[in-house]
């Protein structure tokens, strides 16, 4: 699949990166690489220290961190092992290296509208803003927002939606609430999928053993 007219390729159990003409443009070279997004892709040519590169394959981001979980034109998520040997991550800024979220998580997901879905040390989910303001109470999960919804769960099987302000969209009966499509969600309740729009009124009943639309 080519992602920014490059693609990802291996051989000999090295990554490189090719273009539509079968011209190698980033040598393959690397233990372990991922796609583009933005200009930008996480590589790794030792499979333990990773590092951020452009189409060029020039190096943006001066440090190596033991894993970059995900990235754009603009920041990155890295994570690095403590003392411990536990993985804690960050956000570093693409264009000046500099920090913008310590590594004090466990987990972060990428920003989406102007909030970061984290996991803090103790497995509890949360929202926190770019300055590392935590803006929400503790879930057990927490997932992106989107047009200004979340996906969230108050325990493993207790899952529903809230908006910015943390008003209840979709109440938290659900076992899975999938990301919306078209204004509604699949969701699982006693076993059956079923349907719902944004403001958790059922659109289609609960009673499909299964669905296409989910995760």
């Amino acid at each position: 699949v080519f992602s920014h007219k490059l693609a990802l390729v291996q051989k000999k159990n090295k990554w490189g990166y090719i273009d539509k003409n079968n011209k190698v443009v980033i040598p393959l070279k690397y233990k372990n690489a991922k796609n583009f997004n933005e200009g930008v892709t996480a590589v790794s040519e030792d499979g333990n220290k990773w590092s951020l590169i452009n189409k060029k394959g020039e190096v943006v981001l001066k440090q190596k961190f033991d894993y970059i979980s995900s990235y754009d034109s603009k920041e990155a998520v890295v994570c690095n092992k403590n003392s411990g040997d536990k993985l804690l991550c960050g956000v570093i800024s693409v264009k000046n290296n500099s920090q913008i979220i310590p590594f004090k998580y466990r987990a972060i997901n990428q920003k989406s509208e102007g909030y970061y879905a984290v996991k803090d040390q103790n497995e509890k989910w949360k929202f926190i803003d770019k300055k590392d303001v935590i803006k929400s109470k503790d879930y057990k999960l927490a997932y992106d927002f989107h047009k200004g919804l979340a996906i969230v769960c108050v325990e493993q099987e207790a899952c529903g939606v809230i908006n910015k302000k943390e008003k209840i969209k979709i109440p938290f009966e659900y076992e899975i609430v999938s990301p919306f499509y078209q204004g509604v969600v699949a969701a699982m309740k006693d076993g059956k999928w079923g349907f719902l729009n944004k403001n958790g009124k059922i659109v289609v009943p609960f009673e499909f053993d299964w669905t296409g639309l989910i995760f």
